[in-house]
């Protein structure tokens, strides 16, 4: 018992003196938790001069490639007229709605998002249980019916920008095949890997 109370009292030292150690450095080193961007750029230095986002109007900017196989595709035209997007209200839809996109030459919806991965809820003694047995990959095909829990497409894609990070980047992206980086094959390969 003496030995346990010793142990907790030197780590209870410890903490307090780690503690008070850190109200005493200097406000420069620490980090501001204002999310004042701008002492964060003129700090760290990340930003070289402040991103601007395209004001080309759909269909007149270039696509570019996914950072990665099924990332969510990048927004290569403005969108300022087109948020909030809400429940009742999405633009987006309008051109990207597959019947609409293939005509006009926009990215269509993938089918991932006609589809719903989430089970059902079974409600028992007043507790909410899942259907889904374990490893079991959920997916009801939707139709043409947009999945709602996917309404939000700022939520996943966001505008293209120029910008200079000065940070150095050694990802490199790895598709299996080269229609991979401009189009999703989420659908077919959602279950990889699941045992």
């Amino acid at each position: 018992m003496v030995i346990r109370l010793g142990t907790i009292a030197t780590v209870f030292v410890f903490l307090f003196i780690s503690c008070n150690n850190m109200d005493n450095k200097n406000n420069d080193e620490m980090i501001n938790d204002s999310f004042d961007t701008t002492g964060l750029a003129s700090n760290v230095n990340l930003l070289a001069e402040m991103p601007s986002y395209s004001n080309l109007e759909a269909g007149k900017s270039t696509k570019i490639e996914r950072a990665f196989e099924n990332a969510p595709p990048m927004i290569p035209h403005q969108t300022t007229t087109f948020i909030p997007i809400t429940f009742d209200n999405n633009l987006c839809i309008s051109c990207h709605i597959p019947e609409n996109a293939k005509p006009i030459g926009a990215t269509e919806i993938p089918k991932t998002h006609f589809t719903n991965f989430r089970p059902d809820m079974i409600q028992k003694e007043g507790l909410y249980y899942s259907n889904a047995k374990p490893n079991e990959i959920i997916s009801r095909e939707l139709g043409a019916e947009l999945n709602m829990a996917r309404y939000n497409c700022t939520q996943c894609h966001v505008s293209q920008t120029n910008i200079t990070i000065d940070i150095e980047n050694y990802f490199k992206s790895d598709f299996r095949n080269t229609s991979s980086k401009n189009s999703s094959n989420l659908s077919k390969n959602i279950g990889e890997g699941v045992k």
